[in-house]
């Protein structure tokens, strides 16, 4: 038993994962050293020139470069795996989804300010992005199943209940913000943050791991059936 378009898939995926990983670093980066150094785009149109401030210039463009590729990358993945795993066809729709979203906020935006759809279309972005991960975690846990790989299946159950606990926690942030106020809505939001950025982190660095291990199943399936058709 064999998943090409799987395994083609999400070997995207994994490539895409490790653009998006360098992107946030090397954003992480300019943030840094903006906090270190008076840097920004208006110092740089001013005539700033310095080696710091070129620096700063070429990791803001090309982690935003690499963001956007990662996106299509993944995109293009998820289309290919959805073919052997409907799994995967989910987290393709998931990871549409908010481009459409933003596009429209877009446009109203401008329109119905009062509205501030920018902080919801914010949150469901994030809640998209969450849903993207326990698709792929699913469809990776389906495939061990399938074939038989305890330790793959293993590592993406435990992929499945973080980014789970981490949407409910997505969830009841948004829901916080909507209902609470004041001291109360601060103290609540602030540990729900502290939460949800370390179950992201978390989420996201196991689910790196989590798609390799399938890469590496899906490819000893592809080429032990190749040896045998040979």
């Amino acid at each position: 038993m064999t998943f090409p378009y799987a395994y083609r898939g999400l070997k995207r995926v994994h490539h895409a994962e490790i653009m998006s990983l360098t992107s946030e670093i090397l954003i992480l980066g300019t943030t840094l050293i903006s906090m270190i150094w008076p840097v920004s785009t208006d110092t740089i149109k001013n005539g700033d020139y310095s080696a710091i401030s070129l620096l700063w210039l070429a990791m803001m463009a090309v982690g935003s470069m690499l963001m956007t590729v990662s996106m299509i990358t993944e995109l293009i993945g998820l289309g290919i795996a959805r073919e052997d795993e409907k799994s995967f066809g989910h987290a393709y729709r998931y990871l549409f989804l908010p481009l459409i979203i933003t596009g429209l906020v877009t446009s109203v935006s401008p329109i119905v300010p009062e509205l501030r759809l920018e902080k919801y279309a914010e949150t469901v972005q994030e809640l998209m992005h969450i849903l993207v991960m326990i698709s792929i975690a699913r469809g990776i846990n389906r495939l061990a199943r399938k074939l038989s790989d305890e330790e793959t299946g293993i590592r993406a159950k435990k992929l499945l209940a973080v980014t789970s606990v981490s949407f409910a926690v997505s969830v009841a942030l948004f829901a916080a913000s909507i209902v609470l106020s004041g001291e109360t809505y601060e103290h609540i939001s602030t540990a729900l943050e502290a939460a949800a950025l370390v179950l992201g982190a978390v989420a996201f660095l196991m689910m790196l791991l989590c798609v390799h291990h399938a890469v590496k199943m899906l490819e000893e399936t592809q080429l032990q059936s190749e040896r045998d058709k040979a």
